[in-house]
């Protein structure tokens, strides 16, 4: 055969099928023109030269790493849609004479046409909104837009290479299963998945109790580390219960209920199991995979808003002041006074004031906790879950700050844990009991407030602070804690004068030594956008992308559906059933197969809700309110989204099954 007649074959094969190619060629533009934007920019000569560059860097090829990996599952998911649905067409080519070498060249020339225009097409797309993704970045990063606009042929080459790869083994994956195939196997393949399916009790078994397995994790997790370390096999423990449970356990459960005949002769009843049945024998891999990219979507974007959203609360909660200068030393700094009067100067020639200043020595030491017994850390033994901070300060800053004279006894402590309650009367701490008393004024509970790990903050005397130093250096050796000092206060200037002060602060304290370090807010409210910007902006594109997926997969299924309901209709309607009652019947069955994923996405959400949370909280994101309403937000929005997903397909659907 000539070339021209393969071309022509592919071509009208592309238009006849436009339903099913038209939302498959869309979202490969969707996803060529993402892939190029993200690699873009994370090649963009301007990204190194901005401040937080090389972080902002990294999130964008991590982006594109986990663009391309999805990109690749569900473009080969979705094309094993129109192969289904081609293959008795292909088996009609064959019995018309073609060999399967001729329908070879045919489906390949089909793979060149869809790789080129949605090449093509996305690649245009990509390069017209990579300045408008680039002005979105730099929006969410609070910067002036300082990336450099331009094409980039090493992202085109890369976004080509790609996915020319990917429709490649397509192309390779279609024409072996087009070889395996008797052309009786290829006319039949529509009418294939009608016999009644089986259950696999062992499957749906070892399914309900993977997904109890992720749950339970998910729950009784104590401490953010255990959180980050657990998180991934409690995600894959859901995901193998999940799809073990769509696509065994549902048939078991609908088997069950057909067992109950009292319940099942009834005329509702009898329609609604029987068509369940088979719709999940045909659909339940495709649930179980909505059902994932649901939960994707919820967990992803949820997440990445409440980080960008409580940027704020992060940064004030690291630092209270304008200003922190922390200095280490193995001695306690008790003549301050050099110190605070570079610092003064320093703020002075920057034209600001110092205000509401505050200062204090102080020891931290990690210990082991168990009830009031706080001991030295084994770590041969000590989980993290067991960790705590113990941070003591001796009597006379105490005192010097808040005007309280404690006349504290070597055995005596005053204490506070910061955000959490307990009425303590006697502690034991590195092997020292104490008589404590609870105390609410102690000043640097505030600087500890973004640590995860529980902190117990002591008032002692100074006698004491220095002997709890020694022994815990005789203890740790190399690793002791040494003595900090802490100087803390606001600035009343703007934020560039706050800015330039803190600079001259940090130059001002080099000259006097090492072991000092200077922390500015407005410093680090900008690394924190920069930060959690660019994981938002990865949250953001990601969720797109999820969300685009989901939908052509409702697409396919509510096609596949109507083209196998209209036969039912008829079969139905002859036995006796109204068209009032088919149709009622049948829209319950689809309603319910359809918003089925939805709904376990978000069970899956609600039992995973403590364990991200704990995960947050290593990034400092300690707002459980505003996560709280994050979730709910992105839950109602994606939910609104899933409907109108649904209505519109549900129509196309209606159009099918009543033809």
């Amino acid at each position: 055969m000539r070339n021209s007649l393969y071309l022509k074959l592919a071509l009208s094969a592309v238009t006849k099928n436009r339903r099913f190619y038209l939302p498959y060629l869309i979202t490969c533009i969707f996803s060529v023109a993402m892939f190029y934007d993200l690699s873009f920019i994370a090649d963009n000569k301007g990204l190194p030269e901005m401040s937080g560059g090389d972080i902002l860097k990294l999130y964008m090829s991590f982006g594109v790493i986990i663009i391309g990996i999805f990109a690749c599952v569900f473009l080969f998911y979705t094309n094993s849609f129109l192969i289904k649905n081609r293959k008795k067409e292909l088996g009609v080519y064959n019995i018309l004479g073609l060999t399967k070498g001729n329908i070879a060249c045919v489906l390949s020339y089909e793979t060149i046409i869809s790789a080129v225009i949605t090449l093509f097409v996305g690649l245009i797309i990509g390069i017209i909104f990579s300045k408008l993704m680039l002005l979105l970045l730099c929006a969410i990063l609070k910067m002036p837009s300082g990336i450099v606009f331009s094409v980039s042929p090493k992202s085109v080459a890369i976004t080509a290479l790609f996915f020319a790869v990917i429709y490649l083994f397509t192309l390779i994956y279609n024409l072996i299963s087009v070889k395996i195939s008797k052309p009786i196997e290829l006319l039949n393949s529509g009418k294939s998945g009608e016999r009644e399916p089986k259950a696999n009790w062992l499957i749906a078994a070892l399914g309900l109790i993977s997904l109890c397995g992720g749950y339970y994790i998910a729950l009784k997790v104590n401490d953010p580390m255990s959180a980050v370390l657990l998180f991934f096999l409690a995600v894959l423990l859901v995901i193998f219960g999940t799809y073990a449970l769509f696509i065994s356990g549902s048939i078991a459960v609908l088997k069950l209920l057909r067992k109950n005949k009292g319940y099942y002769y009834k005329p509702r009843h009898f329609t609604a199991i029987s068509g369940m049945l088979y719709r999940m024998k045909q659909n339940a891999a495709g649930l179980a995979g909505i059902c994932i990219l649901s939960t994707m979507v919820l967990v992803t974007v949820s997440s990445t808003v409440c980080l960008y959203a409580g940027v704020k609360d992060m940064v004030n909660d690291r630092q209270q002041k304008s200003i922190g200068i922390s200095y280490k030393s193995d001695e306690m700094l008790t003549q301050s006074d050099s110190v605070i009067q570079s610092v003064s100067n320093a703020v002075a020639e920057s034209g600001v004031n110092i205000k509401d200043a505050v200062y204090f020595n102080y020891l931290s030491v990690t210990a082991e906790r168990h009830g009031t017994v706080y001991s030295y850390v084994n770590k041969n033994t000590t989980s993290a879950a067991d960790l705590a901070v113990t941070v003591a300060m001796p009597e006379s800053d105490y005192a010097r700050i808040t005007g309280k004279q404690s006349h504290l006894k070597d055995n005596e402590a005053l204490y506070t844990l910061g955000k959490a309650t307990a009425d303590y009367k006697e502690l034991t701490v590195f092997e020292e009991k104490y008589s404590v008393k609870s105390a609410d004024d102690i000043p640097m509970a505030d600087i500890f407030k973004a640590y995860t790990t529980p902190v117990i903050f002591f008032v002692v005397s100074d006698s004491r602070l220095s002997s709890i130093y020694e022994n815990q250096a005789e203890y740790f050796g190399i690793g002791k804690s040494p003595y900090e000092w802490y100087y803390t206060f606001d600035l009343d200037g703007s934020i560039e004068q706050n800015t330039a002060a803190a600079n001259k602060i940090s130059s001002a304290l080099s000259s006097l030594g090492e072991g000092f370090g200077t922390e500015s807010r407005d410093s680090m409210l900008d690394e924190f956008y920069k930060a959690y910007g660019g994981l938002f902006f990865i949250g953001i594109f990601l969720g797109l992308m999820f969300v685009g997926f989901t939908a052509l997969i409702i697409y396919y299924k509510q096609i596949f559906e109507g083209s196998d309901d209209r036969k039912r209709y008829q079969i139905m309607q002859k036995i006796g059933m109204s068209h009032k009652e088919v149709e009622k019947s049948v829209n319950s069955q689809v309603l319910k197969v359809f918003f089925l994923p939805l709904t376990a996405a978000v069970i899956h959400l609600a039992f995973a809700f403590r364990m991200i949370k704990q995960i947050l909280s290593v990034f400092n994101c300690n707002n459980v309110p505003l996560f709280l309403i994050c979730v709910a937000v992105t839950t109602a929005v994606f939910a609104a989204v899933y409907f109108a997903i649904y209505y519109f397909t549900a129509k196309i659907y209606q159009k099918i099954v009543r033809v």
